[in-house]
C-alpha cells in the first residue's frame, strides 16, 4: 500500500465517521429485516469504493 498524502490523510477520518454515522443511523429503522438490508447496502456501498484514491471523488463521497 502506497504512502498516504495530506489530503487523504486528512479525508480518511471524515469517511470512516460516514460510515459509522451511517450505520449507528441504521438502528432507528424499526424493521428487523430492513434494517439488516440497509446494513448490508451501507457495507457493500462503502466496500465497493474502498480503493478509490482520486481526492475530488473521495471529497464528493463525503459532502
Amino acid at each position: 500500500q502506497s504512502m498516504l498524502t495530506l489530503q487523504h490523510f486528512l479525508v480518511r477520518p471524515k469517511v470512516l465517521g460516514l460510515y459509522r454515522s451511517a450505520i449507528r443511523a441504521s438502528k432507528y429503522i424499526p424493521d428487523p429485516h430492513s434494517r439488516r438490508e440497509t446494513i448490508a447496502w451501507i457495507r457493500s456501498e462503502f466496500e465497493r469504493n474502498r480503493d478509490v484514491e482520486d481526492i475530488v471523488r473521495l471529497s464528493a463521497f463525503i459532502s
